[in-house]
């Protein structure tokens, strides 16, 4: 009140009385003054500062609490003061969104600012059309520099702003957090400040702190100078504490009370069904409110969540235009309040929404965009309520087809001990994918062992089949494959069937045993069509492809191999596809097409390093490492199949090692090189040790060849 007695001269006993009662009926007293603040650094605001120096007439700044629009608007009226001479100089405090009380009074803001104006001596009209009157008259007629700071709303700011749209000597800035509808007032947002401005002010203004903590006081405070300002404040008053330990106690709330209490005036100034709807974005996944999941959480229609959206834009509780945010803090503020005020039942149900409409994206045979990849990380990470494991493994199985293997392990990983059977199945047999994605195959078995332990479901041992393929025992890879295939038929899982006989094949293949192979590929192929497995058709197909290019039959391997590719590019399938790569230049080099071969291998290679798919890049490089051989440069192939032999080393993929070593010794031995017996005595034994008989016949030959040839 002091400040108002001031104005009116401390002798106006009737104003006096009029602003205490204003005050006792819990209302804002508008407080007016007749010279500014003290001027702030704005530091990250020079260009609207600049653009606000230079404008004319009426500027509103809006903007979330807390943004630094009093401080821009206060240092603008600064730099106009130091420019020009005005007649009047006046600062008005609206208080809008003021805690506990009711917006000021418009009329008795006018009241107080033609006096200030005009002088105590005058006595404007008592009712509110002449008080507007004079003000429009003041306003025309002298040169006035007018801040109008924290206006409620645009009802409460248009009778202090030029009412038309003539020329007006005077410059108003108004402040707000809402947007205001003014007539003929230019409009200025205020977007939180860039990640490097407020590292380099907080650099200026902590110089001890090191750039680690600097990143982390900027990460909590979002970009807003009141936090960073409440950082600073922080450091200053726990001086004799390590920076360290202020750093942490300042963020580990999320929140701050000083910027809650400047948060809740906005919404307290929400209805209370709006209010229930912005505690509840606590829970939302990411940043980006979109209306479709926001409509999800709130039980609402899309539209219906739109307009909520709009209205908390409105109080600044969300920013952005076309794209709503949510501001740390902001979130941080309303998970304060769900904690204190949403039952948790009300929660529950919320998280149960989004998580049903996270489902109904994975199980659409549709693409997902990025965006709802990333809420649905953010909403398993957050535990996703009562049904959080679950949803976990099945966002985790979305991320591994996609290729997003790390973000895939994070979420699999805390599922892998879940008291639910399932769950806890599912997860692990997730994990044992992606570490035969990465070729940590002694992962993969631990995994897979692990899966085991309980029931054993058919695809569990489907793919410890495949483990032990990969590990070069071909016996017991078939006999787990014939497991998988007989649990699956007794279960009727025709995908684990399909895959399970395709595989079988394969073995058969490898054996070269092409009649039963072919045999195992018909059966693959009748289940998995009369099932609509696609994706996992495309297996067989590529595998029966093979199988007709070792017979050295390529012209039959074109039909399966472009039906399984087709397959595999309608389905975004990129790790698929790279592998069927492989195949296709294959018979490429059978036909005799080196150069379409070479091209078909790079891309592939090409394709597996981006997906961290490191099987299909080492035997892209195999293969890569044949057609330069069979081009006549030797060199260039030794060089291919030594990097795969060192990859599979580092795997303990035995199968691509003994390829390796097989291609290294057969060059070796073309060349006379003393290390060739020792390279393929290396292979037999692991070919021994693996009861790969096919391996062993051929490397007799190779000895058999060797000894003929110094009789020729």
């Amino acid at each position: 009140m002091a400040d108002l007695v001031t104005v009116l001269g401390g002798t106006d006993v009737p104003a006096w009385r009029a602003a205490t009662a204003a005050a006792r009926s819990g209302r804002w007293v508008a407080s007016v003054r007749t010279e500014l603040p003290g001027p702030e650094p704005v530091p990250g605001r020079e260009d609207d500062l600049a653009a606000l120096v230079h404008a004319r007439g009426v500027t509103a700044v809006n903007g979330m609490a807390g943004i630094g629009k009093t401080a821009l608007a206060t240092a603008v009226a600064h730099a106009l003061l130091a420019e020009q001479a005005w007649d009047d100089v006046v600062f008005v405090d609206l208080g809008g969104r003021t805690a506990r009380l009711r917006d000021a009074d418009p009329g008795q803001a006018l009241a107080d600012l033609v006096r200030a104006v005009a002088g105590p001596g005058q006595r404007p009209g008592a009712d509110e059309a002449s008080l507007r009157a004079r003000w429009q008259e003041l306003l025309a007629t002298r040169r006035m520099l007018v801040v109008l700071d924290n206006a409620a709303d645009a009802a409460q700011a248009r009778p202090l702003v030029p009412a038309g749209p003539g020329p007006v000597s005077s410059r108003v800035l108004v402040t707000s957090r809402r947007p205001l509808d003014l007539p003929a007032a230019d409009q200025l947002t205020l977007a939180p400040l860039d990640d490097d401005v407020a590292a380099t002010l907080l650099a200026e203004r902590i110089p001890d702190a090191p750039p680690g903590t600097v990143r982390r006081i900027v990460g909590w405070a979002g970009g807003l100078p009141l936090a960073l300002q409440i950082a600073r404040a922080a450091v200053r008053r726990d001086a004799d504490w390590p920076l360290d330990d202020v750093v942490h106690k300042l963020t580990r709330a999320g929140g701050h009370r000083d910027v809650d209490a400047a948060l809740a005036l906005s919404y307290d100034a929400l209805e209370p069904a709006d209010q229930d709807a912005f505690r509840l974005l606590a829970l939302h996944p990411g940043a980006v409110l979109r209306p479709v999941s926001v409509a999800a959480l709130w039980d609402r229609t899309p539209s219906e969540a739109s307009a909520v959206l709009d209205r908390l834009a409105r109080e600044q509780l969300v920013i952005g235009d076309d794209e709503k945010r949510v501001h740390d803090l902001v979130r941080a503020f309303a998970a304060g309040l769900l904690a204190e005020r949403t039952p948790r039942s009300a929660q529950d149900a919320g998280l149960a929404r989004l998580v049903d409409r996270a489902r109904a994206q994975l199980g659409d045979a549709g693409p997902v965009d990025e965006v709802e990849v990333a809420e649905m990380i953010a909403l398993a990470l957050s535990g996703a309520g009562p049904a959080g494991a679950g949803f976990a493994v099945e966002v985790g199985w979305l991320l591994e087809a996609r290729g997003r293997y790390d973000d895939a392990e994070s979420l699999l990983s805390g599922a892998a001990n879940h008291p639910d059977l399932a769950v806890r199945r599912r997860a692990r047999q997730g994990l044992a994918r992606l570490a035969e994605h990465a070729g940590r195959f002694r992962d993969q078995l631990y995994w897979l062992d692990e899966a085991l332990r309980d029931d054993p479901a058919a695809e569990d041992v489907l793919l410890a089949g495949n483990a032990a393929y990969r590990q070069g025992e071909l016996d017991l890879a078939a006999e787990r494959y014939a497991a998988a295939r007989d649990l699956a038929s007794e279960r009727g899982e025709s995908r684990v069937l399909g895959r399970a006989l395709s595989n079988l094949g394969n073995l058969a293949r490898f054996r070269r045993d092409f009649a039963a192979a072919h045999s195992y590929f018909d059966d693959a192929e009748r289940v998995l069509r009369e099932a609509g497995e696609e994706a996992t058709l495309l297996m067989a197909l590529g595998n029966r492809a093979v199988a007709w290019k070792d017979q050295e039959l390529p012209e039959r391997a074109v039909a399966p191999l472009d039906e399984a590719i087709a397959i595999a590019e309608r389905h975004g399938l990129q790790a698929e596809r790279a592998h069927l790569g492989i195949t296709r230049a294959s018979v490429a080099r059978q036909q005799g097409d080196l150069g379409r071969a070479r091209a078909e291998l790079h891309v592939s290679l090409d394709r597996a390093r981006q997906l961290d798919a490191a099987i299909v890049a080492t035997e892209a490089l195999l293969a890569l490492g044949d057609v330069e051989r069979e081009a006549g440069r030797p060199d260039l192939a030794v060089e291919h199949f030594a990097e795969v032999r060192e990859t599979a080393v580092d795997a303990g993929l035995t199968i691509l090692i003994m390829e390796a070593l097989e291609r290294l010794g057969a060059i070796a031995a073309e060349r006379g090189e003393a290390t060739a017996d020792a390279l393929l005595d290396e292979v037999a034994e692991l070919a021994r040790r693996g009861g790969d008989t096919a391996r062993l016949e051929r490397l007799e030959r190779i000895e058999r060849i060797e000894r003929l040839e110094p009789q020729r």
